[in-house]
């Protein structure tokens, strides 16, 4: 019999609709290669990375504050838009690196990616559009980052409380009280998750 989670947590399809593109590692490899070996495009390559190992939203990269980000922990904490809840998200070392590159672009703003972030990100999600036909996945977006790493996520999960924290960390908290862990509970389990993502997403092609 399936799980209260796994009911509610049935892989990918809670996360974005079936049409959403998954690309593969390879092809999200090939797209952050081909950005990183022009410096015109290096930003298209951080912030594709950010997202494949983070998963944060535009709206929520728009919004993110150079506070918000605790390096000594490995985590960046993210405000809830509709909900008076705070989340945190692990974040690798070449996370934190490309995003430090990017707020390097905007000293003097608070907000990681300027003051005009939301201006600046349009900007390099066209440039993201333009690499992804270059590179025959026209169909990748932004977005589909964020959904692949949710699904990878989930095919590593093997527990229920795996699955919530997987929930957690994609702003998708069931309402549930079968779903409530404590806070740590969910960061070390989130953490073991994640770095087998990112091991897999830094892992060098063949």
């Amino acid at each position: 019999m399936q799980s209260h989670f796994r009911k509610y947590l049935p892989h990918l399809s809670q996360f974005h609709s079936p049409a959403v593109y998954v690309p593969s590692f390879d092809e999200i490899h090939c797209l952050i290669e081909v950005a990183n070996s022009h410096e015109s495009t290096q930003a298209v390559g951080d912030l594709a990375y950010i997202v494949a190992s983070s998963g944060l939203r535009m709206a929520e990269l728009a919004s993110l504050r150079v506070t918000d980000i605790v390096s000594d922990l490995g985590l960046v904490q993210i405000e809830s838009q509709h909900q008076t809840t705070t989340r945190y998200v692990p974040v690798s070392l070449r996370t934190l690196r490309c995003l430090a590159s990017l707020h390097a672009r905007f000293p003097d703003s608070e907000l990681v990616f300027g003051d005009r972030s939301r201006s600046f990100l349009q900007t390099l999600l066209r440039k993201f559009h333009s690499l992804a036909v270059k590179i025959g996945a026209e169909r990748m977006l932004l977005h589909s980052l964020r959904c692949a790493m949710l699904e990878n996520l989930s095919v590593l999960a093997k527990t229920d409380q795996e699955l919530a924290a997987i929930q957690y960390l994609a702003g998708h908290a069931p309402s549930s009280p079968e779903s409530d862990l404590d806070f740590q509970t969910i960061l070390e389990i989130a953490k073991r998750l994640f770095e087998k993502l990112w091991s897999k997403l830094d892992a060098k092609k063949a």
